[in-house]
């Protein structure tokens, strides 16, 4: 595997476990109806914790993609099939 390809196989992992651990620990307006600010809407995250979420996503990735980097390298598994 390229530099090239390994940089686009973290990627696609990234976004992937980005999509999965968004919802993680999310606490609705509805949940707490007396903290809601006027206007917004009640189905709205109070606090989305996006960058706790983005460094998470990063370490679960990096983990992912090692797996998927030593599949590829020991030969079990080729991608240039």
């Amino acid at each position: 595997m390229n530099i090239a390809g390994g940089v686009i196989i973290y990627l696609l992992l990234w976004w992937t476990v980005f999509f999965a651990v968004l919802p993680w620990n999310v606490h609705g307006s509805w949940e707490a109806p007396e903290k809601q600010v006027k206007g917004t809407d009640p189905g709205a995250p109070q606090d989305a914790q996006v960058w706790r979420k983005m460094k998470r996503t990063t370490w679960i990735s990096a983990l992912a993609w090692l797996v998927v980097f030593g599949i590829i390298q020991s030969g079990v598994i080729s991608y240039r099939d």
